[in-house]
């Protein structure tokens, strides 16, 4: 049976896997490079990835792997090169194996480790799929794509996934300028700066709206004084926008700056999702807009099954 695919993007990787497959863990910004899914059962594939200097000996990598292993000859084998470029080794107990490989991205200088359990028989295709779809983004584009647990946000190059949560019915982004991370880093703390992109995908609708108007659910989330509300297109969808001002920290206030929000909120049937962005930021004036190149892409299509991949 063919296998519906998803591709994940996460911080400077993508990947194709089987939609059933789940992220169950995902690296924070300060971490090394991490994805881990899972089905309903069991973990089945571990992506860990890292920025080096210099080209890895990867056969000699190899070689101390079964050396930590030795006497398990009979249970670990080689990886066959139908998998090249990616090297590694089959680990197998009883009718459960699992491929453990690594390829290094000489173009981006990643050196990337992969782990596939198979708890019953192994798939070749499926696996073949798996490794052949690893690849790093593109580090120069002025665009990044963070797509992960249902949510795909394209955001200007200049900004970072800061934050992410994963809650029942409930995913949150917050993304913030490259800069400020930098500042904060160096111990500026609140001398930092204030602006901040979040982004909400928020499931059951219907239970927790109920009779609320989206416009009025939204102005609970506005901070201050209210400026304006309007309706605006968002893609294929009609979505509530207010701007509202709050008050700055005291050293912005007397530099004229005060705190805009520009909080904005739409219904997908499709999806039967409610998506809520909300972007503040200290300004002088009250233009506040959304940041140039940045989207929400909801109304997504299921993934069409691949007929040269079978499920796992």
């Amino acid at each position: 049976m063919a296998a519906a695919m998803e591709r994940t993007f996460w911080r400077g990787i993508e990947v194709d896997h089987p939609v059933q497959w789940e992220v169950a863990v995902a690296s924070g910004p300060d971490d090394p490079g991490r994805l881990t899914f899972a089905d309903r059962r069991f973990h089945r594939f571990d992506l860990r990835w890292r920025s080096l200097k210099y080209v890895p000996n990867m056969d000699l990598m190899l070689t101390k792997y079964k050396r930590r292993n030795k006497g398990d000859e009979a249970r670990v084998s080689d990886l066959k090169t139908a998998h090249a470029p990616w090297k590694g080794v089959v680990r197998r107990t009883g009718d459960a194996a699992i491929v453990h490989a690594g390829r290094f991205f000489r173009d981006s200088r990643l050196l990337v480790e992969a782990a596939i359990i198979w708890p019953a028989r192994r798939d070749p295709a499926l696996e073949a799929g798996l490794l052949e779809s690893v690849r790093p983004t593109d580090p120069d584009a002025e665009m990044r794509v963070f797509q992960a647990m249902g949510l795909s946000v394209t955001c200007p190059a200049s900004f970072d996934l800061a934050v992410s949560s994963s809650k029942v019915g409930q995913i949150q982004w917050d993304f913030a300028p490259k800069a400020r991370r930098k500042r904060r880093s160096a111990g500026e703390g609140a001398a930092a700066s204030h602006t901040m992109l979040r982004v909400e995908r928020i499931a059951l609708a219907k239970y927790w709206l109920k009779d609320t108007a989206l416009r009025d659910w939204l102005g609970e989330q506005a901070e201050g004084r209210r400026l304006r509300s309007r309706v605006v297109p968002q893609d294929r969808h009609t979505a509530e926008e207010i701007v509202s001002v709050g008050r700055a920290p005291l050293v912005r206030r007397l530099r004229g700056e005060q705190r805009l929000q520009l909080d904005l909120a739409w219904r997908c049937e499709t999806e039967q999702r409610i998506y809520h962005v909300q972007f503040t930021e200290l300004r002088r004036n009250e233009d506040i807009a959304l940041p140039k190149l940045w989207n929400v892409h909801c109304c997504r299509p299921s993934p069409a099954p691949s007929a040269s991949r079978t499920a796992g």
